[in-house]
């Protein structure tokens, strides 16, 4: 005598699924696409979009390879403006004296003929003068530079729409947000980098999965517009010696 155990409605469902050839696990296609090098010369107007369309999954893995651009604004030195002939006047700045006289904190009294008394006044105190670095050729300025094609114009990384999902895990999971291979930084202007349409009737989804950081730049300014540089503590004195 053979007794049979019941099968579970799992196993049922299982075996069901391993027996009969016109039964799929998956009902999308699943992809699986690595993040491509992106530059603001080659990756302007949506040049290198991935597409995620038709109900399809896809994981978009690697590390970022987002080359920063060009911010527009930029460090550089009077010495280096110079060189280039791009300071007008100077007016007498360049390596002039300059002086942190302090607070005039200091107080004097003096004989007053008038009431036979004395007066009091407040001046600088000599201890308190340091004399400051003057403004040369090393001093640090900001320019305004002419980015050329050195910015992102709408660009964008995948489109997800009719019902497709796209699995952002981009970096290294064991990684900070501000690891190299995880955070990137974009001199970008009009760009949505990703964009998941549902208005076809089917939902489309975009999970971000990985920890990252992205930090836009992008500075709007003409650089042919005069730039100014203001100069403080500025001072002409003279000392003098007694006994």
């Amino acid at each position: 005598m053979h007794t049979r155990l019941p099968l579970s409605k799992v196993a049922i469902a299982v075996l069901a699924v391993i027996g009969s050839p016109t039964v799929s696990l998956f009902s999308s296609p699943l992809y699986a696409v690595t993040l491509q090098a992106f530059n603001p010369v080659d990756n302007d107007q949506l040049n290198g979009n991935l597409l995620v369309t038709g109900g399809a999954v896809t994981e978009l893995t690697g590390n970022q390879q987002f080359a920063p651009g060009v911010d527009g604004s930029v460090n550089t030195t009077l010495g280096a403006l110079q060189g280039l002939n791009r300071i007008v006047n100077d007016h007498g700045v360049l390596g002039a004296n300059r002086l942190d006289i302090g607070p005039a904190n200091f107080g004097i009294t003096i004989p007053d003929p008038t009431t036979g008394g004395n007066t009091t006044f407040q001046v600088y105190n000599p201890a308190s003068l340091v004399a400051l670095a003057p403004i040369d050729a090393s001093t640090s300025v900001a320019d305004v530079v002419n980015v050329q094609d050195n910015q992102y114009i709408n660009t964008r990384i995948a489109d997800v729409n009719t019902g497709g999902t796209l699995n952002v895990n981009i970096g290294k999971t064991t990684s900070a947000a501000n690891a190299v291979t995880n955070a990137w930084t974009m001199a970008a202007k009009q760009s949505t980098l990703f964009n998941v349409d549902g208005t076809s009737g089917a939902d489309s989804t975009l999970n971000w999965n990985s920890n990252n950081r992205i930090t836009f730049t992008g500075t709007a300014a003409d650089p042919t517009v005069p730039r100014q540089l203001s100069v403080q503590n500025l001072m002409t004195y003279k000392g003098f010696e007694g006994q």
